[in-house]
């Protein structure tokens, strides 16, 4: 029986558990506003300038979006969690690495946002005059992370539905602040500091692992077209809304840091509210997500203390210099992980032609890994500028890696005998078969 202590992490999601598509919606913003957008935001405004920022804003968006509204709504169809619909594509052991990779780099990047909430909330407090601990604001933010994560999706439902809207206002105070500045005109000028392909990959590359893990999410909506557009239109509008809003500030002020123009524009107290809430929104979905990914690989374990496992890890993350030398690591993971969102999404589809109702999910499902492997190198040769397509070397490592793997898996349906024991397509007793053959009943 699925277990709601678990949050249904291994099983299909009950329709009595779903919620409607706008309580999606807010989750996903929650989750694309943080601490690395503000960042990313400033330094792409202050790089090109407002216009060129804002129509590379809307470029991004729009790629992951459409690309969102795919993963959402294979999510919400399936109701199973990103984890198990790579164990579906991938097989029972080449899913574990898969699954794994994805746990370690959220678990990375929970480290990376409680150190970068500890730094800021230390300058923000410090110029109100208040001196405390450095390491108290780490702790203190890990464990308010943690106590709405092992809520599980009800938890960061709530959560979502009163943090968007306090953010929001606090980021469009910050623009609107900005905007009342002498220096307003320099919004208008035109600068050339950042390529304009490179400012979309960034965009892309901010929130592109989001966009793997979005059945973790959807999978909990109660219409899948719902959900789908729900998925989509958060990233199409809302995303580069809050980065455009994010940008204004920056470029008037010429400063980098979204948190220290609030400060310098006297809003000192609505920074550090915002840092904790968007500290708190981005990170509560990082966490959840990688402890679905880790119970996947190791379904003895409860979910409870997996997510108190990988809390703990990416405090002690945070607590070390590693993250230095960990971000240049999770670059190159933003490469591997999106093909795998592409591979499941063609696997769903080839699945759902199929008419046998007796194939097995093996241990190796090399259709899959043989595409997923294509799309990482052709991502490392485009991101090192050896050879691109899109001059986005996510987007390029997905096209190449669909490619493949509709190819392969063509081959694999025109010629079973040769190919169909090494790739068979579906696991037994495998909850996207049962989904299947109840929708044929």
């Amino acid at each position: 029986m699925p277990s709601p202590s678990n949050d249904y992490s291994l099983q299909r999601v009950p329709d009595s558990q779903t919620v409607s598509s706008g309580h999606i919606a807010l989750v996903i913003i929650g989750g694309t506003i943080g601490i690395p957008a503000f960042l990313m935001a400033a330094q792409i405004g202050s790089g090109l300038g407002f216009i060129a920022a804002t129509t590379a804003f809307i470029c991004g968006a729009l790629i992951l979006g459409s690309m969102n509204a795919c993963t959402s709504w294979v999510g919400s169809v399936t109701r199973l969690s990103a984890s198990k619909l790579i164990e579906n594509a991938f097989g029972m052991q080449g899913s574990k690495f898969i699954n794994a990779m994805v746990a370690f780099t959220l678990a990375g990047w929970y480290g990376v946002i409680c150190k970068m909430f500890g730094d800021a909330a230390n300058t923000v407090l410090s110029s109100l005059g208040v001196h405390l601990p450095h390491a108290l604001y780490l702790i203190v933010g890990s464990i308010l992370m943690l106590w709405v994560s092992l809520k599980g999706f009800k938890g960061i439902d709530k959560l979502a539905l009163w943090l968007v809207p306090l953010m929001v206002i606090f980021i469009m105070t910050a623009a609107y602040k900005a905007l009342e500045s002498p220096d307003a005109e320099l919004l208008w000028q035109v600068k050339s500091e950042l390529s304009f392909t490179s400012a979309i990959s960034a965009v892309v590359g901010a929130y592109i692992a989001g966009v793997v893990i979005q059945p973790d999410y959807s999978r909990f909506a109660k219409s899948p077209k719902g959900a789908s557009l729900a998925a989509g239109l958060a990233l199409v509008i809302a995303f580069p809304l809050v980065l455009t809003l994010t940008s204004i500030p920056a470029i008037i002020s010429q400063q980098s840091d979204l948190i220290l123009v609030m400060v310098g524009i006297g809003i000192g107290a609505p920074a550090f509210f915002l840092l904790l809430l968007s500290s708190w929104s981005s990170n509560v979905l990082t966490l959840y997500s990688s402890s679905l990914s880790i119970n996947t690989i190791f379904p003895t374990f409860s979910l409870r203390n997996i997510t108190l496992f990988i809390g703990i890890l990416g405090t002690a993350i945070a607590f070390t210099d590693v993250q230095s030398y960990f971000i240049e690591f999770l670059i190159l993971l933003g490469i591997a992980i999106p093909p795998v969102g592409a591979i499941y999404c063609l696997n769903f589809w080839f699945n759902s032609k199929r008419t046998s109702e007796h194939d097995k999910i093996k241990n190796n499902h090399w259709s899959a890994i043989y595409a997923w492997l294509s799309g990482c190198i052709i991502g490392w040769l485009s991101s090192n500028d050896y050879f691109s397509i899109t001059q986005v070397a996510s987007l390029d490592s997905i096209l190449l890696s669909s490619t493949i793997y509709f190819a392969l898996r063509k081959r694999c349906l025109h010629f079973p005998r040769k190919l169909i024991k090494q790739d068979t397509l579906i696991v037994e007793n495998n909850p996207i078969n049962e989904l299947l053959n109840d929708k044929k009943e």
